[in-house]
């Protein structure tokens, strides 16, 4: 559907977008915000850009034999000087690191 939600908060300093099929975009928000939560109270802290990003991409390679059809687009403020950071995955979630933009997602 083209009025779903396709940008996610994960804190303060992380949003994600997700381009692809509406149902894995639902499935693999709602799994990566339990892990992001389980990650908060297993280390007592706010997971990082680069941390979430690197959870994103083994998330998305555990499922490689039955990959989830997105896109995400990763983006977030990294140390005290909030230096951005961007990220976009394919479906086997191999990451693209870019210090200017980014894009993602189907024609149709």
């Amino acid at each position: 559907s083209m009025n779903m939600e396709r940008v996610f908060k994960i804190n303060n300093r992380i949003l994600i977008g997700v381009a692809g099929l509406g149902t894995d975009v639902d499935t693999v928000y709602e799994d990566l915000r339990m892990k992001t939560d389980m990650f908060k109270l297993r280390e007592d802290r706010e997971i990082k850009p680069r941390t979430f990003d690197s959870m994103v991409s083994s998330y998305l390679y555990s499922k490689r034999f039955g990959p989830f059809f997105i896109e995400p687009l990763i983006v977030g403020l990294e140390g005290s000087e909030f230096k951005p950071f961007v990220s976009s995955h394919d479906l086997l979630g191999m990451p693209v690191y870019t210090d200017s933009f980014a894009v993602g997602g189907t024609a149709g």
